[in-house]
Parts: structure tokens; C-alpha cells; sequence
């Protein structure tokens, strides 16, 4: 039998018990309920009853027309939560009913001062037949009150009991149902415990028998997918670790050739000082002064493309026309010197980090200056449109073009379309590297007269509100 048909069983009879109990729970709530509802009315009619008496007192001694109306606002007030009480006795009606003609009489009596003897003895009989019946309304809230505490008191046990009986019965038919599965379960998890630690070990290739087609045989089946997966995940970090050291070849050789000419120059800057030869002294200078450049440029640039993902600023929202005019300026000196113009088209806005995508613009500007046709001013033009489901930002050229054979690789590190050109052949590795940061891609395609359109989309997917 599988695990889940064991457990809906054991769930159904748990579930049988505990409706019962909570029935029972239910009811035992219901009665508390209504004692406590009864008893807190009462005690708020017994606190009532005792302001009208005290008020009864106050008129009784300085007959102030305020305390006559605060009394009979209390009067009513009280009279409608008595007839809430389905149990109230009638004598007390009438008892309640006689304090309020009292008080009625009294104060159609008017002040003392100004009555006989007898009227005065009149009034003093008023007022003593409105604290009795006052009081017997009072005596019998009190005993009213007193009875339904106990009431309550003795539902709360009764629910206590019976709530400890419903759990007790459920705690022990779960546990009773729950430990025939226990054998079964803690030997599938330390299976489980003991692959995962040799797993941790190393052992990827380690597989688990799956057999009995219960959920834990489905665990067991999907700790081998997992294994399979990590397997997989492993010779994936063979081959990249492989490329790490191709990569490190290249850096390494990129890196030593500048070197190689600033060594070799101070071997001739020797022979040139000791020569006298003031014009190849200043040439070799040039050519070490050259080299190192080169080095610190290649060297900034690997410390650029390592930050990425790493060091970054928080996204906002902003025109992506401000990071295009951000990158122009940046580049302003190389777009004189060639003659560059540039088309701006909508390109409405992006949520990214600004400064990375002023980079992205910067790069594709100087790349398509660098392979300008020669003669040719280069002419570019920047716009966007949508590209599957995204808004795509685009850069043209007229320069010389990239084959489709070669624009993958030119977004490779070092990888350069002419090996004699300026640069490190990183730009465009920076490029992408930032724009698959923020999830999306870049690509090429045709230009103009035979250039390049440098492609790319962001996750955020930009909007279309003009800049």
C-alpha cells in the first residue's frame, strides 16, 4: 500500500475523532459563551444600579434638577437591559417599575423647604420606598449574577474535561496509525542521509534502488536525478575550469608581450644613451611609454570585466536618450578627430544600473569608430524597437561589417576583427558580460552599406515613453 493511501487513512480516522471532539469543543463553547455574554450584562446592571442609588442619595439631599435628569437617563438605560434577561422575575419588574414612580412622585413634590410636615414625612416615605425597591433589583442582579459565575465556572470544567478527552483519544489513534509508517520512512531517510553524505564526498556517480512505487521510492528517484544533475554540473566545471586556464594563457600572454617590448627597449635605451643617438634614445622611449599603456589599459579593463556582478549600483529608472548622450560625451574627442555623426531615434526608458549602461553605450560607439571604413566618416544611428516581447535598443554603422562566421566571437575576450587595431579586445566582452547581468542579450546583425547593427535587450524590458 502506498505511503499517501496509508496516511489519507490514518488522516480520515484522525479527522473522524477530531470532528467529534470539536463538536463537543463547540458546544461546550456556545454555553460558555452565553454565561459569560449573561454574567458580564449583569454585572454591568448591578454597577448601573448602584449609580441610580447614589443618585437617589444626591437628589435626596440637594434636589439639583441635573441629578433628576442624569437619574432618569440611567433609569432608562438600565430598565432596557433588564428586559433583555428572558429569566427576569416579575416581582422585580414591578419592584424596578415602583422605584421609578417613586422618584417620579418625589420630584413632583418639588424642594423640602417649602412643604408642611406632613408632606415632608411623605417624601421621606418616597424615598424609602424607592432605595427598597432599588435595592431589591440590586439584591437580585447580585444573587442572579453570582449563580450564572458559578454556571460558567462549571462549563469551563466541563469543556476542559472534554477537551482533554478529545485530544488524548486523537493523540493516541495518530500515534498508533503514524508508527506502523515509522519503520518504513526512517529507512528511506537514512538512505537518503547516507547518499547525501557520500554525495558530499564526491560520489556523484552513486544511484539509490527506487523501487516499491510509494512517494519515498519518488524521493529516492529524484535524489538520482539530482546526483545525475550534479554529475552533469561537475564535468560542466571540468570544462570550464579548462577554459579558466586557457584564459589565463591568453592574459598571461597578453599581459608578457608588452613586457617583452619595454625589456627589450631599455636594452637599446643603454646603447643609445652610451651612442649619444638623442633621436632613437627618444623613439625607444616612445615604444616603452607605448607598451606600457598598453598593459594598463589591458589591465583596467580585466579589472572592469571582473566588477561586473560584483560591484554595482542600485537600478533605477531613467531615459535611456540621458546614458546615450552621457556615452557621447564621453567619447566626444574620438567623434571629432573621425568625423562621427549620430542619428538618435525613440528610445524611450530602461530600469538598470545607469553607469553600466552608459558603458555599454560608450563601448559600441568606440567600436564602431575603431572599424570605420577607411576614408569614411562614420555615420551611426541609435533607435529601438521590439524584439521578442522586449524593447530592443539598436546601434548602426556604416564601418566595415562583421561576417556572420566571426559575430559570435567578437564578443569573445581579445577577440578583435583587425589583430593591428587600438584596444585590448575587451569592449564588447564587457558589453555582454553587463548585459547578461541585467538578463538580457546582445547580438549583431546587418548595418548600414555593409556595417554592423550592435543589438541589445534588458530584463526590465524598458517602456515605450519617449526620452
Amino acid at each position: 500500500m502506498r505511503v499517501a493511501t496509508r496516511l489519507k487513512i490514518a488522516i480520515a480516522l484522525t479527522i473522524g475523532l477530531s470532528t467529534l471532539g470539536l463538536a463537543f469543543v463547540a458546544a461546550s463553547l456556545v454555553v460558555t459563551t452565553t454565561t459569560v455574554d449573561g454574567n458580564a450584562r449583569l454585572q454591568k446592571l448591578v454597577s448601573n444600579l448602584y449609580e441610580i442609588r447614589i443618585l437617589s442619595l444626591e437628589y435626596e439631599n440637594a434636589n439639583l434638577d441635573r441629578t433628576a435628569r442624569q437619574w432618569r437617563a440611567l433609569y432608562r438605560q438600565v430598565g432596557d437591559g433588564i428586559s433583555t434577561f428572558d429569566d427576569m422575575r416579575p416581582e422585580i419588574l414591578v419592584a424596578y417599575r415602583n422605584a421609578g414612580a417613586s422618584f417620579e412622585a418625589i420630584v413632583a413634590m418639588g424642594a423640602l423647604e417649602d412643604r408642611t410636615g406632613m408632606e415632608a414625612r411623605a417624601r421621606a416615605q418616597r424615598f424609602a420606598t424607592l432605595h427598597i425597591e432599588t435595592q431589591r433589583v440590586i439584591d437580585w442582579a447580585k444573587r442572579d449574577a453570582e449563580l450564572k459565575t458559578t454556571r460558567l465556572l462549571r462549563a469551563l470544567r466541563d469543556a476542559g474535561i472534554g477537551i482533554a478527552a478529545a485530544m488524548f483519544s486523537i493523540g493516541f489513534v495518530a500515534i498508533a496509525l503514524v508508527a506502523r509508517l515509522g519503520r518504513h520512512i526512517l529507512s528511506s531517510i537514512d538512505s537518503l542521509g547516507d547518499g547525501t553524505a557520500r554525495i558530499a564526498r564526491g560520489e556523484f556517480s552513486l544511484r539509490l534502488p527506487a523501487s516499491g512505487g510509494d512517494e519515498l521510492s519518488g524521493l529516492a528517484s529524484s535524489f538520482n536525478a539530482m546526483a545525475s544533475g550534479l554529475e552533469a554540473s561537475y564535468a560542466d566545471l571540468e570544462t570550464k575550469n579548462a577554459e579558466l586556464e586557457r584564459f589565463t594563457y591568453t592574459v598571461s600572454h597578453d599581459l608578457k608581450s608588452p613586457l617583452i617590448t619595454i625589456r627589450g627597449f631599455l636594452g637599446y635605451l643603454v646603447e643609445d644613451a652610451e651612442s649619444g643617438d638623442t633621436t632613437r634614445l627618444r623613439e625607444d622611449i616612445g615604444r616603452i611609454t607605448a607598451a606600457a599603456a598598453k598593459m594598463e589599459r589591458l589591465l583596467g579593463d580585466l579589472l572592469a570585466l571582473s566588477r561586473i556582478g560584483r560591484k554595482a549600483n542600485p537600478p533605477e529608472r531613467f531615459p535611456m536618450r540621458v546614458a546615450l548622450d552621457e556615452a557621447l560625451s564621453r567619447v566626444e574627442g574620438s567623434m571629432n578627430a573621425s568625423g562621427a555623426t549620430v542619428r538618435v531615434g525613440e528610445l524611450g526608458e530602461a530600469f538598470a544600473d545607469r553607469e553600466r549602461i552608459i558603458e555599454v553605450w560608450q563601448n559600441l560607439v568606440e567600436n564602431a569608430i575603431k572599424y570605420a571604413k577607411p576614408g569614411v566618416p562614420p555615420a551611426l544611428e541609435a533607435a529601438s524597437e521590439p524584439r521578442d516581447g522586449r524593447r530592443a535598443f539598436l546601434l548602426r554603422d556604416n564601418g566595415i561589417g562583421i561576417k556572420d562566421e566571426y559575430r559570435d566571437k567578437a564578443f569573445a575576450l581579445f577577440e578583435k576583427i583587425d589583430p593591428k587595431s587600438e584596444g585590448t579586445g575587451i569592449g564588447l566582452a564587457l558589453v555582454k558580460r553587463i548585459v547578461e547581468v541585467h538578463g538580457g542579450r546582445v547580438w549583431i546583425e546587418d548595418g548600414i552599406d555593409g556595417g554592423s547593427t550592435f543589438i541589445f535587450t534588458l530584463a526590465d524590458g524598458g517602456s515605450d515613453s519617449a526620452a
